[in-house]
């Protein structure tokens, strides 16, 4: 029998996957290590703009954009992928297109070719930074949609929402008339009169993002900015929530990734009791136990975004579940890898304190991990 090698294959989903990671990583390691520590103590948005703008030449904002609108067209199992890899530098700056591809992935879900504003709106971008702002609960929607003086308006205010600032397009959904069980999503524009965002929120990682809440104050809603109504809105929101979740996931496994070669480059360094510390059997339980929450919350994620797979009923995953269980198993490696590094793993300079912090917050985005198990029992019950 043959063998055939690699580079004797015919190209396909594998090779088109390794050429995207393969240049993300080239963009983190050039353009993000140098930065990123720095942009944690001092967070400054132009920061985060000159680094999308420098995205853009490799197409990263429009991979999950159609190609209709000037994209790569590629599904959400290829921008987890990315954000895996970005978050390994900088979970923050990863963030910022976690909003922006779910953003995408909603738009995609509902077919749209209008999420975008034209080429003549108000940004220079081919491709501008977009946000999502989902609803905690489907059943107690933020926003509704009104007649008033016979045109159609919409209210509310959100939950805080990452990209604030630096978004030019916002998904929202709303109820029509008020009503949760009839939503609406529409796009908004930030610039527009009656959008305000509140004081931005100073959390404790993910600081390359700026967190803000959304507030829309009889904002006309235009029929060209309704994405999907009614059940397909409905559909929507489900794909953007679970997208979005998985997104959180693979930021998460990016930053406990990150933590883990760290840990093993160090333990292989230091010297300790007449031997290297990765040869202490301790050590080496602790970085076999990291090693098995990466590799199974990795797995995770990427089997809850391979809608090619085929599987039983009984085995469909929670997209809630993947996010609480990458996020907390994350926040395990991040701490046992300071555990391995002494009194240094708490030092700026070595990253995992920023790691351990930018985690803490991944766990509350979206939702809080006891919330999403709370709640997965009780739609059971």
């Amino acid at each position: 029998m043959t063998r055939t090698t690699d580079s004797e294959k015919p190209p396909g989903a594998g090779s088109v996957y390794a050429e995207i990671i393969s240049e993300c990583d080239r963009f983190a390691r050039k353009e993000l290590r140098p930065c990123v520590l720095d942009a944690d103590l001092s967070p400054d948005p132009e920061v985060a703009r000159g680094l999308w703008r420098k995205s853009l030449e490799l197409d990263l904002p429009g991979l999950l954009v159609s190609e209709s609108r000037g994209g790569a067209g590629m599904n959400p199992l290829t921008g987890a992928m990315v954000l895996d890899r970005l978050a390994m530098e900088c979970a923050g700056f990863a963030s910022i297109f976690a909003f922006h591809y779910a953003a995408c992935a909603a738009a995609m879900a509902a077919g749209s070719g209008n999420f975008f504003p034209s080429p003549a709106g108000a940004t220079d971008d081919p491709i501008p930074v977009a946000a999502l702002c989902l609803p905690s609960d489907p059943e107690d929607m933020p926003f509704a949609v009104t007649e008033k003086n016979g045109r159609r308006v919409i209210n509310g205010s959100g939950r805080p929402m990452g990209n604030a600032g630096l978004a030019k397009t916002v998904i929202v959904f709303a109820g029509r008339n008020g009503n949760p069980g009839d939503p609406v999503a529409v796009r908004i524009d930030p610039s527009a009169a009656g959008v305000s965002t509140g004081e931005p929120l100073h959390l404790p990682g993910l600081k390359m993002n700026t967190f803000a809440a959304l507030a829309l104050d009889d904002v006309p809603v235009e029929d060209q900015a309704v994405l999907a109504a009614g059940d397909a809105a409905g559909k929507m929101m489900k794909a953007a929530a679970k997208a979005f979740y998985a997104f959180a996931a693979a930021m998460a496994m990016g930053c406990a990734r990150s933590a883990l070669h760290k840990a093993k480059v160090y333990a292989g360094q230091r010297y300790q009791f007449k031997k290297m510390i990765i040869q202490h059997q301790e050590i080496q339980r602790l970085l076999g136990d990291m090693s098995l929450k990466l590799n199974m919350g990795t797995a995770g994620y990427l089997d809850l975004l391979d809608t090619e797979r085929w599987r039983p009923l009984f085995l469909s995953p929670d997209a809630s579940l993947v996010k609480a269980f990458c996020t907390d198993a994350a926040l395990d490696v991040l701490m046992d890898a300071i555990q391995i590094h002494g009194g240094y793993g708490y030092m700026h300079e070595y990253g995992l304190e920023k790691g351990m912090r930018d985690v803490k917050v991944l766990q509350v985005l979206g939702e809080t991990n006891p919330y999403l198990l709370v709640r997965h029992i009780a739609d059971g019950l």
